[in-house]
């Protein structure tokens, strides 16, 4: 049984970021592939960055997911 207030992935109409990287457990378009299957026709940015094993954003010096995700959100509606 679905949470209250659930939608499937299909019904998610809302500007989305994905982001793997070559050393992540996601390494290329093709491991997105079931993801972005269920969004299409929605806006979905894929990003595959290269050298990391772990993104994290609250360590960002040096991270280049960091102005990713700044340039990403700056061009939202």
């Amino acid at each position: 049984m679905d949470a209250p207030g659930y939608r499937p992935q299909a019904e998610v109409g809302h500007p989305t970021l994905v982001v793997g990287s070559d050393r992540g457990l996601l390494r290329d378009r093709e491991a997105f592939a079931g993801y972005l299957a269920q969004r299409e026709g929605w806006p979905v940015t894929l990003t595959l960055l290269e050298g990391l094993t772990h993104i994290d954003l609250l360590a960002a010096d040096r991270n280049p997911l960091a102005p990713l995700a700044a340039r990403w959100i700056s061009r939202l509606p």
